[in-house]
This record gives C-alpha cells, structure tokens and sequence, in this order.
C-alpha cells in the first residue's frame, strides 16, 4: 500500500525517455537519502562489513555519475565557506594525534560530502523536495512497522543482528527496547529514538511543503499524521523543542513575506527581543525549560560537555584532529564519556565537537558557512511573496533552522545524513544565489524548438517554468535559450515591482 501511494520513482511517461531518466534519478536520490539516514539501521542489520560494502557500492556510483558533471559550470558556484569547512578539516590530518582515524573520519566526510553534491547537481529544487520527503516516509513507516514486528512477533528486545551483546546490556546498545505498546520511547529501524524523532521532523516540514506544491496534496496531508506520530512516540524533548521553534519561524516568515519591505524592520525587532527573551530565561532556569516539554535533565550532556571543553583546552587552536564519529580504539577519546555503562561517541554539540577536533580555526570556518547558508536562504525567502511552503527557499530555512537547532544537543549535524542534507542545501543555494546575481531581469525568455510537423517554432516561455522543469531544455540549452539578450519586442515582458527577482 505504501508503494502504491507513494511510489519511489514518481510516475513515467513510457514514450518520453527523458521522463525515464527524471524517474531513474528521482529513484537514485531517494536511495542515497534513504542510505545516508539509515545508515544504522543498515549496520544493526548488516555488520559493519555489510554496511560498508554497501556504502563503497554508493560511492562508486556517485563518483562515476560525477564524472560526468565534471565540466558543469555551477561547481564553480560551490559556497566558498563550506569548501574552506572542509580545508581545514582536510588539513587537519597534518597535525592531527590520530593521522589513521583522521584518514577515515575524512573518507566518510568526503564521500558523504560528494553524495551531497551529486544531489545538487541532479535534482532541481522540486525534485530534491520530492527525494528527501519519499525517503523520510519510507524510513518513518518501516520504523513503526519494524516496532510492531519486535512487539508482536518477537516480543522482547532486539539486539543488532552481529553486535553479540549480552542480555544485560544497557537498553540504548539495542536496536529495539520493545516499547510501541507502551507508548514509546521508540527507536525505529535506525535504532535511536533522538535520530527517529529529528528524521519525523524533518518529514514534517517536508511533507507539510508537498502538501502545499504537489498534485498530490490529499496523500501528503494524510502522511502527515506519521510524523506527528513518530514523535509522539519517540518522546524526544529536542525534536518538541525544535518543532515548536519552527512553527514559530515559519509564521515570522510567512508575515514577512506578506510585509512590505519598510515594515519588516519593526516585526523583526519584536520577534528577536521575544526570542532573546525566551532564550535567556531558558539559560536561567534549565530544569523549568526542560519540566516544559517532559524532561527534567539533559540526558548526562553537562557531563559530556565539561569533559569536552577540558579536553579542547589542552589544543584550542588546531584541535586534536578530524575523526567525525570519536574513534574509540585511540586516545582520547577511548573510554573518554561513560555514562550508565554506554560509551558515548560525540560531544553532543556541533561547535564544541569542532572545537575539541579542529579547534578555533574549524569552529570558526563551520560557523561561517553555517551563517552564509542561512543567511542566503533567508534573503530569498523573504524575496518573494505567496504561500511560504510553495518557496524552496522556506523550506530550506526551515531544514537548516532544524539542522542548527539539533546541533546544540547533538553532534548529527557533522555526520551522515545530516551533513549531507546540510551541505546539499548550502550547495544549491550557492548555486541559486551566484546564479541569480548575474541574471537578466526578465521573466520571459524565448525558447527555439521545432513543432510536430518539424518546423522551427519560437515562443516565449516563463522563466518560472523552465527554472521548475516544467519546460525540459536539452543539454545544448544556451543555444536555445536566449535568456541573456531579451528582444526588442519582448521589451513589455520585464519585471516590475521586485525589480525583476526571479522566484526563491
């Protein structure tokens, strides 16, 4: 039924060959998507030798299919701050305390880096929506059935298929604890409840902007449910956190959007005193902000954090050296953080992650690209009207406000699949932005083809729908498409108002 629904390709047109080729590739991000979020689940099921045999296969595949964008024009667009990010974590096998890990730490950040990119250059705005949001909905829905089948059929904990624990193993090393009938908290099949509920965060802003832009809206507001549903169950306190702080921001724009540009000042000026507010209370009174949404501690993080900082003090300019995932068979992070017998394998927060590995000046590169990323979504988010979810803009200031806020409780967002959604929105706004500096301010251009009797035939077509997809270019396109020099007698087609902005 789920396949029925929502199928992985999207639907194809048997006589149009590059409908077949929009399919295949829609079907090949939203597997890599499905692989860099599962990941886990793929190694609890697998073994590591499994996983990793099929993490090679999907490397392999997206550097052949690299290959062939090696001459595309936007990789000169790439964001300059996120290609230093990755300089100076590169660099850092140079003076690194783990020259070995620091090897490995940057073939996974590499290879999921390179996935990211293969993305960006594939996939429009539409069709990158569409991926990540088929994939959360395959990941979320085979989570709740994978709960029931713990809870029905086998009825007791479930380990990771090769990890030979013991029974007495802390309940966080399983890869089910047997809690759907209990009302949760629930792992899913990526088997950490944390993970679990941010993925049905993101599939909530994702399924909420399909709702709004596809032909299939009813499908994906009944999906919405599964969302709201996972969360429920996985009882994480950031995800509530964090999906409120959306809901909020997601309304500050949406008023913005609406505002003309001289009244905007006055509305951002009241929601950031509201926000520095908020936010000052929530550091002044810890426990009563966490009491609020069903916790009364933070998990052990202090003690991570104090651990962390000590240790990033002994190296606070370079760090000890990129790792991603703390290496626990080195010093020093081997027995760095226990805590209820559970070894823990980050610093459960971005920036002091970054500060212990590459110090000052990675912290400080991380932070910069994470500032342009946002700061270019947002400027195009507010740089055109109508429903907010329609714009990609929205929706990527949404994912990276969700990214960044997961961060200061989590390391996820230098890893895996958060990293790969963070660098693939980092790239395509790049792309956008540097794109759109040095467009014309038109909103029509005139497309040459030749009709069905096979005469050449010129029309004039909305910038909007070539930019969407709707009108495929072939590959020769800028010899097609005079999208530079509008004719004389195109003249009346040039924006008014926005001065020509093209839409986010």
């Amino acid at each position: 039924m789920l396949a029925e629904r929502f199928p992985l390709p999207g639907s194809v047109d048997p006589g149009n060959p590059r409908t077949h080729a929009d399919s295949r590739d829609q079907l090949i991000a939203t597997s890599l998507i499905f692989l860099l979020f599962a990941g886990q689940g793929f190694r609890d099921l697998l073994g590591w030798v499994g996983y990793l045999a099929l993490a090679a296969i999907a490397l392999v595949y997206v550097c052949i299919r690299l290959w062939s964008f090696r001459r595309d024009p936007r990789l000169l667009r790439a964001p300059i701050a996120l290609v230093l990010f990755l300089a100076v974590c590169g660099a850092s096998i140079i003076w690194s305390n783990y020259q070995w890990a620091t090897s490995l730490g940057l073939l996974a950040q590499w290879a999921t880096t390179l996935a990211a990119l293969l993305l960006a250059l594939l996939l429009g705005w539409d069709q990158l929506i569409r991926a990540l949001a088929t994939a959360m909905l395959w990941i979320l829905g085979l989570s709740l059935v994978f709960e029931l089948v713990v809870s029905v059929v086998i009825r007791d904990r479930l380990a990771p298929l090769w990890s030979g624990i013991g029974a007495d193993a802390p309940g966080p090393m399983y890869w089910s604890e047997n809690h759907l009938f209990e009302g949760g908290p629930i792992q899913g099949i990526v088997g950490n409840r944390n993970l679990l509920g941010f993925i049905a965060l993101l599939a909530l802003v994702l399924f909420a902007a399909m709702a709004a832009r596809s032909s299939r809206r009813l499908r994906w507001q009944v999906a919405l449910a599964l969302p709201v549903v996972t969360i429920l169950l996985t009882r994480s306190a950031t995800v509530v956190g964090l999906a409120l702080a959306l809901g909020a921001l997601l309304t500050v724009v949406a008023l913005l959007r609406r505002l003309p540009r001289h009244r905007r000042r006055q509305l951002l000026i009241a929601v950031g005193a509201l926000a520095a507010i908020a936010i000052v209370l929530a550091l002044a009174f810890p426990e009563t902000a966490l009491g609020l949404l069903g916790r009364t501690d933070a998990s052990g993080r202090g003690e991570i954090w104090r651990t962390v900082l000590s240790l990033a003090e002994q190296r606070p300019i370079l760090g000890w050296g990129w790792v991603s995932y703390w290496a626990p068979w080195v010093y020093p992070f081997n027995g760095l953080v226990v805590i209820q017998g559970v070894e823990y394998l980050q610093a459960h927060n971005a920036l002091l992650d970054l500060l212990l590995q590459v110090g000052v000046v990675g912290a400080l590169a991380g932070a910069i690209a994470a500032v342009a990323a946002v700061t270019t979504a947002w400027r195009r988010a507010l740089s055109t009207t109508g429903p907010a979810l329609r714009s990609p803009a929205v929706v990527a200031l949404l994912l990276l406000a969700a990214l960044l806020g997961q961060s200061l409780t989590e390391s996820r967002l230098l890893l895996e699949g958060n990293w790969a959604l963070f660098a693939v929105l980092a790239v395509k706004l790049s792309f956008d932005a540097k794109a759109s500096s040095g467009r014309p301010s038109v909103r029509a251009v005139r497309v040459e083809g030749r009709g069905r009797d096979g005469r050449s035939v010129h029309a004039l077509a909305s910038r909007r729908w070539i930019d969407r997809g709707a009108i495929p270019i072939p590959a020769d396109a800028p010899s097609r498409v005079d999208a530079g020099r509008p004719s004389p007698e195109h003249e009346p087609v040039r924006a008014s108002g926005a001065r020509g902005r093209l839409p986010a």
